[in-house]
């Protein structure tokens, strides 16, 4: 079963939380966030106490203190690249001498938790993350 590492602590706003954990923990570093589930229809019908659910994934940023860290949650992103060809003429040579273009559009994926921000300590910056949530490493 894997570990708990620590909890969050705290709310800021609806992108960022503070986390607290004795594991030393790195800028950058992704981690989960789950609950903790037991019943006794899971311990009859599996044998388990408990059982941890992912709740959503933050990234480490600026360590606060000896043993907090601010977290954030984030959305993956995807970059395309599109070639367009504009060319005065159509023949074998369009592409030699017709004008190229590059559009590159970024795509964002979902975000990557959301965060409980009725206990938020109301800073204002623009999913369901809870204090007292245990954190997992990836």
């Amino acid at each position: 079963m894997q570990k708990t590492i620590g909890k969050i602590t705290s709310i800021i706003n609806d992108q960022q939380v503070l986390i607290s954990s004795e594991t030393q923990l790195y800028d950058g570093q992704v981690v989960y966030v789950v609950e903790e589930v037991s019943s006794d229809l899971l311990k009859k019908q599996s044998g388990l106490q408990t059982i941890l659910i992912p709740k959503g994934q933050l990234k480490i940023g600026l360590q606060q203190d000896e043993h907090i860290y601010l977290a954030s949650t984030f959305r993956e992103t995807k970059n395309k690249k599109k070639v367009i060809v504009r060319d005065p003429f159509i023949g074998a040579f369009s592409t030699v001498f017709g004008k190229t273009e590059e559009i590159i559009t970024t795509e964002y994926g979902k975000w990557s938790a959301n965060v409980d921000t009725s206990k938020s300590l109301k800073v204002d910056i623009p999913k369901l993350i809870a204090v007292g949530d245990k954190i997992i490493l990836e």
